[in-house]
């Protein structure tokens, strides 16, 4: 099969130039090297070109799971195992199959997105974990396939994602609540980086909870950890 990598080599440009012509970034590339690259893409036969043409890819009965790479730490979590034993109990009652597959470099845009978008391995997409500003969803929404987030997206309009979420804020709130009640005054946050939809949910309620004790946010013992880092593990033993 053609790889993106091929097409690149053949017409003398980038792979990331590539992507952009099949993704309709057109303010990214001359005229002159789209035309090259939409030749090339024709003449050799690249699969993700016939689906961006209206392409009907086949029925596999497959989902893909994107997986953030942090996550592969804390998978003996009974948490994340429960997740991910779910998604496999209602894959198997639909008779359908899963691929997981994990972002190499966490958040950071891939060519992992747009390889798995334009080939026929898979019918749908799960992404497990949002950004606050996750520049996936624009590659998704304008793809052909479905795809459900796990947690309710931090854009203004939600219409064209499907998701699925519980109220972090309001279970945060309540068991700093019973915290509070049990007569814990030193409560302290601990997250992942604020850029996360699951942290910035969760700190919502931990900072509505202490303020309605009369904290002011300085008053507010709030800490962001880096996933796979060894500060973290000594941040976390400390507390």
């Amino acid at each position: 099969m053609i790889t993106l990598d091929e097409i690149a080599l053949s017409a003398g440009v980038s792979k990331s130039t590539v992507s952009n012509v099949l993704n309709n970034r057109d303010e990214r590339v001359s005229a002159y090297t789209k035309a090259r690259v939409e030749q090339l893409i024709d003449e050799l036969g690249y699969r993700s070109h016939r689906a961006r043409k209206g392409h009907v890819f086949p029925k596999l009965n497959i989902i893909n799971v994107l997986y953030p790479h942090f996550l592969r730490r804390f998978l003996n979590f009974p948490l994340y195992q429960e997740i991910l034993e779910g998604i496999a109990f209602a894959a198997q009652q639909l008779n359908y199959q899963l691929i997981i597959a994990t972002s190499g470099q966490d958040f950071h845009p891939t060519m992992i997105y747009d390889e798995m978008l334009n080939t026929e391995l898979g019918d749908g997409f799960l992404i497990l974990e949002l950004l606050k500003r996750d520049s996936r969803l624009k590659r998704f929404i304008q793809g052909s396939k479905p795809f459900v987030t796990i947690g309710k997206p931090e854009v203004q309009d939600t219409r064209e994602v499907s998701w699925v979420s519980i109220d972090l804020t309001a279970m945060v709130e309540k068991a700093i609540r019973k915290l509070i009640n049990n007569g814990h005054q030193h409560i302290a946050f601990l997250g992942l980086e604020d850029k996360r939809i699951l942290t910035l949910q969760t700190q919502r309620g931990f900072e509505k909870a202490l303020e309605k004790e009369g904290k002011t946010k300085k008053d507010l013992i709030i800490i962001h950890l880096e996933p796979d880092s060894y500060r973290t593990e000594l941040v976390v033993k400390n507390v």
